[in-house]
């Protein structure tokens, strides 16, 4: 995931007498050992130059990290009591599992990316969606609860017996 490390030749095993280098010596904590931590920004591919005694071996070894994001549609505005459908996007074809908050306020498809919620004030809902690899995405939405509209009279209506006032 972006922003995470990862331990590389986690599946190869070989003494100390050997001289080990890692190239390129990029987002390595230490390029000569066996297993170093790389912390990419992107998709990297090292090689392992393993030699003793004029004997040299290689290892190759590919990190991709997933470059996924969702995002929600722009803030919004509901009438108190009325329904809305969000919809999550992302660009990856990889699935993601997504989780709301605050979920009391879905109504319908709960953990999808295409919820229905209400809301009676404003309201943030936050979206997780989480891949098979363990990278978690974010994104918000802010949806403004509209005031009803209530009409009101800041001044007395006449008795009927008034004569009507007239201006000139």
């Amino acid at each position: 995931c972006k922003g995470g490390s990862k331990t590389l030749a986690t599946n190869i095993f070989i003494d100390s007498s050997y001289t080990l280098s890692w190239s390129p010596n990029l987002y390595l904590n230490n390029n000569t050992i066996l297993h170093p931590t790389s912390s990419p920004d992107s998709s990297i591919t090292y090689l392992l130059n393993a030699e003793k005694n004029n004997c040299v071996f290689y290892f190759q070894e590919r990190v991709i990290i997933n470059t996924d994001s969702i995002w929600l549609a722009s803030d919004t505005a509901v009438c108190p009591g009325d329904t809305l459908h969000l919809n999550v996007q992302h660009i990856s074809n990889i699935p993601l599992q997504y989780s709301w908050k605050p979920f009391s306020l879905i109504v319908q498809n709960g953990n999808t990316n295409t919820p229905t919620i209400t809301t009676n004030q404003d309201t943030t809902f936050t979206v997780a969606g989480t891949n098979y690899f363990g990278c978690v995405y974010h994104d918000t939405i802010r949806i403004h609860a509209l005031l009803e509209n209530v009409l009101k009279a800041d001044f007395n209506i006449p008795p009927s017996n008034c004569a009507p006032f007239n201006m000139s």
